[in-house]
């Protein structure tokens, strides 16, 4: 129950000069039965920032900090989300500041909340016990109730923590993963189903820009990638989609590929990876993802169907690198190839895939 339990803690992240910056970030895949190649999409987060931080045009302060206690931990927080229907984003679901709270019962490990007291009074809350969570979110916009479970674990599926320390130990950062969750609920009174995805995220370093996506496809199988990467992106400060040629050269800060294939109960890791990004005439991207491995390979194409983006600005005027984009993605899966052992897994195999990508420039020093 170790894993569960840290669902329901604030990182132990050492402040590093106001790096420190922790979040909880849920994406719920919606089945859209009217245009299925389009699911539709929720994205909700929690966050505390040790440094003062604006975020489009709301000003953050974390105040005093964290307050912790073994039940819980308090701390002055944003949350944010975003909602696509199937047809319109609404890029602002929610952004709102205040007290957020996280509460752990110590008799039953692995339970425990999420709130946010926001002053309009809304609902922004995360609770439950390992394997079965819900997720409320109510405002004047929405009124969304989604039940999360996890039915099956197993490898990739089952809580994943890992936290690691790099530059001699002088930066760090801490995750905890839930890759794929079954999901059923409401929206405004309908019915829905689908599938959720869940990350608890601390780290105390400077964000470079970054590739990143999860995808779940028919089948149980489920893709993921992460490039954080060093290149001329992170000078660029405005918000318009396209990725320079000068931007294409870039160099991995890290790389982690991962395919988990349902069907055999097999997790496969990859060595070598890359992303390349093609702009439509609409401006929205087409990702070109390969893995490669000395037995194995992987491509996998993905087309974005929708767009948002939240804009961080820290408040260091004298820092020169101080402008995160933060760009997200709905994205169907056009094109699987995986071989392995001279067989070949496609989307034949797999069924349709859908999920979400990330393509951020900027960063935040």
């Amino acid at each position: 129950m170790e894993e569960y339990g840290r669902i329901w803690e604030l990182p132990d992240i050492e402040p590093k000069k106001g790096f420190r910056w922790c979040w909880w970030f849920w994406l719920v895949f919606i089945d859209n039965p009217a245009d299925p190649d389009r699911p539709r999409q929720v994205m909700i987060l929690w966050s505390f920032k040790d440094s003062p931080t604006i975020i489009h045009d709301t000003h953050y302060h974390p105040g005093e900090g964290v307050d912790r206690t073994p039940e819980k931990d308090t701390f002055p927080g944003v949350v944010a989300a975003w909602y696509f229907d199937g047809e319109e984003m609404d890029h602002d679901l929610a952004l709102e500041q205040g007290p957020v709270t996280v509460v752990r019962e110590l008799d039953n490990p692995g339970t425990g909340r999420l709130s946010i007291d926001t002053p309009k009074g809304n609902d922004y809350v995360f609770e439950g016990a390992p394997r079965d969570w819900r997720l409320r979110i109510r405002n004047e916009k929405h009124d969304m109730d989604y039940t999360i479970r996890l039915e099956k674990p197993n490898v990739f599926t089952s809580p994943i923590y890992r936290t690691k320390h790099f530059l001699r130990g002088l930066f760090m950062y801490s995750v905890v993963k839930l890759n794929r969750c079954t999901m059923e609920g409401t929206v405004d009174g309908e019915k829905v189903t689908g599938t959720a995805y869940l990350q608890r995220i601390g780290m105390n370093n400077p964000c470079l820009p970054w590739f990143w996506g999860v995808l779940h496809f028919a089948d149980g199988s489920i893709l993921k990638y992460f490039f954080p990467h060093v290149s001329t992106a992170i000078f660029r400060s405005d918000p318009v989609q396209r990725m320079p040629g000068h931007e294409r050269l870039w160099f991995p800060a890290k790389r982690e590929m991962e395919f988990y294939h349902a069907p055999t109960s097999t997790l496969h890791n990859f060595k070598r990876g890359t992303v390349e990004r093609h702009d439509r005439e609409n401006g929205m991207p087409v990702f070109d993802i390969t893995f490669r491995s000395p037995t194995k390979d992987l491509t996998v194409t993905i087309d974005s169907y929708a767009h948002t983006h939240w804009r961080f600005r820290g408040k260091h005027p004298l820092v020169p690198i101080n402008d995160l984009y933060y760009n997200e993605y709905p994205v169907r899966v056009t094109n699987l190839s995986f071989t392995c052992g001279g067989r070949e897994v496609t989307l034949a195999d797999t069924g349709p895939g859908a999920g979400n990508a990330e393509h951020t420039w900027g960063g935040l020093f």
